[in-house]
């Protein structure tokens, strides 16, 4: 193929044309008989081998069982999401819109039913198959909704990989720390998770921590979480290349009863409309913000 690629010269002689089409062709057809022979366990013209045994396989169903006990082995912590959409590495137009949806509605209205979120589009199947089936957004007694950490009716995967997540972002108490590193974690065995799936699990955990939590853009901290924010940030782990902004994060909680006594005194200080009844130095940093 390379020799018809760039040997512009066979492009005049239909005849020595003819003969490389003719022998590429042969040849292809005796290297997938070969490929075939090698691993079409029918035949019985191989050996299969794992850790170390030898595998008696003898048809198609028995390879397929053995393939699906080395991925259980190799990804035994990854969460189980049958939705096809959103567990995929490339996600289609259409569902990148509907992520931004629901991620907005994570952000913004996590207090109203199902977020918010109306209709049969690709944001409320994602929100049904991932976020409600998985227990993570639940309605209250009063008619309201909130985020809560994973249970016992939780997928065991999705329930480790939120506590990777958040461990990873109580680990920014000292300095901040980037999302590149966190994506790849999560996306390397045990957990295997698909680069679609990434931005949703993270968005959530970071939202249920978002008063021990602050973002910098650029080194710029970030007051709101808005739609905005949410594009610049997809785009930046997206193409990192073409972005011009680099996104980081810091746990800003603070398990010392003196210094949460002084926020506390602090914040009461300062004039703001919501009630805060555990300040944290990010929920503080907001109140300051808004008022200044």
């Amino acid at each position: 193929r390379k020799v018809l690629r760039d040997q512009v010269e066979l492009q005049d002689d239909p005849v020595a044309l003819k003969e490389m089409v003719g022998r590429i062709q042969a040849t292809e057809a005796l290297l997938r008989d070969d490929i075939q022979e090698i691993i079409e366990p029918s035949l019985g013209k191989s050996e299969w081998y794992y850790r170390g045994e030898i595998k008696k396989i003898s048809s198609r169903r028995l390879l397929q069982e053995l393939l699906s006990e080395i991925c259980d082995r190799i990804y035994s912590r990854t969460p189980v999401v049958p939705n096809e959409l959103i567990n995929r590495e490339a996600l289609s137009g259409p569902m990148k819109a509907g992520l931004k949806k629901l991620l907005q509605g994570i952000l913004n209205n996590s207090s109203q039913f199902e977020l918010g979120l109306t209709g049969n589009g690709p944001d409320v199947s994602v929100y049904r198959s991932v976020v409600r089936k998985n227990g993570l957004h639940k309605s209250l007694k009063n008619g309201s909704s909130k985020l809560v950490k994973p249970s016992k009716d939780t997928d065991s995967g999705l329930k480790s990989v939120w506590g990777v997540i958040e461990k990873y972002l109580k680990s920014a108490d000292e300095e901040p720390l980037d999302f590149k590193t966190l994506y790849q974690e999560i996306a390397e065995p045990p957990f295997g998770v698909k680069s679609g799936l990434a931005p949703l699990l993270i968005w959530i955990v970071m939202q249920y921590n978002r008063s021990s939590l602050s973002i910098y853009e650029s080194g710029t901290f970030q007051r709101e979480w808005n739609p905005e924010l949410l594009d610049r940030f997809i785009k930046a782990e997206e193409k990192p290349k073409e972005s011009k902004s680099t996104f980081t994060i810091r746990w800003l909680g603070s398990k010392d009863k003196s210094t949460n006594a002084l926020l506390d005194k602090l914040n009461d200080s300062i004039p703001h409309n919501e009630t805060v009844t555990d300040t944290t130095i990010s929920s503080f940093l907001v109140n300051l913000f808004e008022w200044y």
